[in-house]
């Protein structure tokens, strides 16, 4: 089995430093390694295609895991509908993906230094 962290972006604004919005990441095991083009879901949960697989080890603490990520969102507006950088969030966090910040970070230190 292999830790898979699985992560995306969603823009908010575009400025003269590039995109700024907000991470997200989902964490699962998988009884193989992760590949580009694989799609995947578990009990309500559901990633886009995978566009890049990096794999992480760390020697020290013994972390052994990878990383993937998806397609970045962007706002839009589609059918008289406005898909704005809160509804993109709220919808991704009621979809079980997780914001990605410096308490996930410490809690996927956590997960991945235990061994499956």
């Amino acid at each position: 089995m292999y830790h898979v962290i699985v992560k995306k972006f969603i823009a908010e604004i575009e400025d003269e430093h590039g995109m700024k919005g907000k991470n997200f990441y989902y964490h699962l095991m998988l009884p193989f390694p992760p590949y580009i083009g694989l799609s995947l879901s578990t009990s309500g949960w559901f990633c886009s295609e995978i566009l890049s697989v990096n794999w992480e080890q760390n020697e020290h603490s013994g972390q052994e895991y990878f990383t993937c990520s998806v397609a970045a969102e962007e706002p839009y507006k589609h059918d008289g509908h406005d898909y704005n950088f809160n509804y993109l969030c709220n919808s991704a966090l009621d979809s079980f993906w997780e914001l990605y910040d410096k308490k996930a970070r410490n809690r996927i230190n956590k997960i991945t230094i235990k061994p499956i």
